[in-house]
């Protein structure tokens, strides 16, 4: 049946890769998922929510009990970016601007190499499932650029153009092939 945990992008998204895009609870978890948004640390850089604890507070994402909000949010959106169309369209506005928004800068940070100081940004969920800021600026980064690392699985994959190896001086090793 459709998930109803974080664990549903991963499934939804292994369902799309293995021929499965189509089926119904593909579609009911995309439907679940395109509810989900992320809770950084502090609603805008800098300002940080507390637990009575004083540990970070736990992502608020509807059906998905703790976890790591970030790892769930990758694997959403490329299920999302899968899903092509208006799901993804919708998705993307949301998001797009949201991890833009959320991204912790500080300037003058560290020097490139010519010495001249650049800023350094980062993204941090309220999650304590994660090696913070690390695994979620990766995950955020890699989700920036989803539809530039993966074919979309309704597209046939194209072919390389066939290429045969042939020798123009007499001293190069015979190439042999098979066609």
């Amino acid at each position: 049946g459709p998930g109803r945990g974080g664990l549903t992008s991963v499934g939804t998204l292994c369902m799309q890769f293995h021929g499965a895009a189509d089926r119904p609870e593909v579609a009911k978890s995309l439907e679940l998922m395109s509810g989900w948004k992320p809770l950084w640390n502090g609603t805008r850089p800098g300002e940080k929510l507390a637990s009575k604890e004083g540990r970070a507070l736990q992502p608020v994402i509807p059906g998905v009990p703790g976890g790591s909000t970030q790892y769930y949010l990758y694997y959403a959106t490329q299920a999302m970016c899968q899903s092509a169309g208006s799901r993804w369209d919708k998705w993307n506005a949301v998001m797009w601007p949201e991890y833009v928004r959320a991204q912790f800068v500080k300037e003058q940070a560290i020097a490139d190499t010519n010495g001249v100081l650049q800023a350094v940004g980062w993204w941090e969920n309220t999650d304590t499932h994660s090696d913070r800021p690390v695994m979620d600026t990766c995950l955020t980064a890699l989700q920036l650029m989803v539809y530039y690392r993966y074919m979309f699985t309704q597209q046939a994959p194209r072919s390389a153009p066939r290429t045969i190896a042939t020798a123009t001086h007499t001293n190069d090793v015979k190439v042999i092939t098979t066609l």
